[in-house]
C-alpha cells in the first residue's frame, strides 16, 4: 500500500506543516495581506510566514491551563465534584463498597 506521508518524508528535505483555515473580516484580511507582503515580500509563502508569526505571538501571550497544571496538578480536580450533593465521607463509603464488589466479582 502506498503511503504518501512516508513517501514525502523520505523524498523531501522539508517537514510537513499543519493547515489552519480561518475566516476573517474583509478589512482585517486587506490589512494583514498588506502587512505580510511589506514584511516578507511579494512572493509565495509570505502570508504563511506572517500567519505563523502572528499565531505564535498570540499564543505566547496566553497562559494555558496545562501550564498551571504542571505547577499545581491538584488544581485539575478543583471543583470537579461541585454538583455532587453528598459529603466526602459518604462518597468514600460508596467508593469502598463499589471497590469491594469489583474485587469480589
Amino acid at each position: 500500500m502506498f503511503c504518501a506521508e512516508k513517501y514525502l518524508k523520505s523524498k523531501c528535505s522539508y517537514v510537513l506543516m499543519g493547515l489552519i483555515k480561518v475566516m476573517v473580516d474583509d478589512a482585517t484580511e486587506v490589512i494583514f495581506r498588506k502587512a505580510a507582503m511589506a514584511q516578507f515580500g511579494y512572493e509565495k509563502g509570505s502570508l504563511s510566514k506572517a500567519a505563523d508569526v502572528a499565531f505564535g505571538q498570540w499564543a505566547a501571550q496566553r497562559k494555558f491551563p496545562a501550564d498551571e497544571l504542571k505547577e499545581h496538578p491538584v488544581l485539575y480536580f478543583e471543583g470537579i465534584l461541585k454538583h455532587v450533593k453528598k459529603s466526602s465521607v459518604e462518597l468514600q463509603h460508596e467508593a469502598r463498597k463499589a471497590w469491594g464488589k469489583h474485587v469480589r466479582s
